[in-house]
């Protein structure tokens, strides 16, 4: 027993003078450790994914790199001894939420509709940005120092931030044949307007040659159909129209096999009066071209004032599209017996 200022104070009692208040934490529970362990197990779980689509793996492949910087910050956390301050337990929730969100795009871009991922890059893009953007916030008031984080962990954990900076103030430059092939697959249902080697670009970009690969395809655009439940149907339908060409150029036997009841049926068109030959028509329009150009990728189209991207949803002039005058190339066909009867 000792004496505090005439008070007798038994030992290992607190005085009141000595009582500080407390800062607001919580002890470790097991269900809050469950959720560092959960985050722990995403992240193992999105390495071992594998495979991405082609038109987004870059992007995935850095996602998961990112993701990855965060593995040794968490079990640092996991393994701490101490009271959890409320603020942490508030950004492990959040940072929960972000990974879930990851995980399900990680997911899309594995499995998904190559063609899907194809039509919806930009869509696709504002998706890795959002991810991005959760796990920024999810880490703004992460108590660092009451936590004991080591300065090592904690490094780690700004040099992810300050990639995803970067990657958010970046632009992508945008694939000028890839963009032109896809116009061109789509101007038509007419096999003789389609341009047969844009498809076959399409088809090797997007890894849809073989049988199998169709098949696969088949049912992620199965999949795509039902979670759509009728909703974008022009969309979808542009979808099954790609994919039918695909099947045809692969050359799959017409059984039946790859066909499916939910799939949206494109419309029939009737077929011109006049045969108008595949050189006068522009890929795009499929109206006879009055003032033929050539653009970066070697194709002929009609001028475009502004030459705006139809397949954008932001509506962005082409980059780096060079014209040149094609009317010389056309001149020969004039004197053909077509040009001669119908013009």
């Amino acid at each position: 027993m000792a004496t505090a200022g005439g008070r007798h104070v038994v030992e290992g009692e607190i005085g009141e003078e000595d009582k500080k208040p407390l800062s607001p934490v919580v002890k470790k529970t097991e269900d809050q450790m469950d959720v560092v362990e959960e985050l722990i197990g995403m992240i193992e779980n999105v390495k071992s994914i594998g495979e991405f689509r082609k038109t987004q793996r870059k992007e995935c492949q850095s996602l998961v790199r990112r993701l990855k910087l965060l593995l040794p910050f968490l079990e640092e956390f996991r393994d701490l001894d101490k009271p959890i301050p409320e603020a942490a337990l508030e950004c492990l929730n959040k940072l929960k939420k972000a990974f879930i969100s990851a995980k399900k795009l990680l997911t899309t871009c594995h499995c998904g509709s190559k063609i899907y991922l194809a039509f919806e890059t930009e869509a696709i893009m504002v998706r890795f940005h959002s991810v991005y953007a959760k796990i920024s916030r999810a880490l703004d008031g992460m108590p660092y120092e009451e936590l004991g984080i080591s300065d090592e962990q904690k490094e780690q954990v700004e040099l992810m931030r300050a990639q995803i900076r970067r990657s958010r103030s970046r632009a992508d430059t945008q694939d000028m044949e890839f963009t032109m092939d896809l116009m061109v697959a789509l101007s038509t249902e007419n096999d003789r307007n389609a341009d047969i080697a844009s498809v076959e670009r399409l088809a090797n970009k997007l890894a849809l040659r073989t049988v199998e690969e169709l098949k696969a395809e088949t049912l992620a655009v199965r999949r795509l159909v039902k979670e759509r439940r009728g909703h974008n149907a022009e969309g979808t339908q542009q979808i099954t129209l790609l994919l039918k060409k695909f099947q045809k150029f692969a050359a799959v036997p017409e059984t039946g096999a790859l066909d499916d009841p939910l799939m949206p049926k494109t419309s029939k068109k009737c077929a011109s009066a006049v045969e108008i030959p595949h050189e006068f028509l522009c890929p795009i329009t499929l109206e006879i071209m009055i003032d033929p150009v050539i653009v970066a990728t070697g194709q002929v189209i009609t001028y475009f004032s502004g030459f705006f991207n139809p397949t954008s949803t932001t509506m962005h002039p082409f980059p780096y599209l060079l014209i040149f005058s094609h009317q010389e190339t056309l001149l020969p066909l004039h004197s053909t017996t077509w040009y001669k009867t119908e013009v």
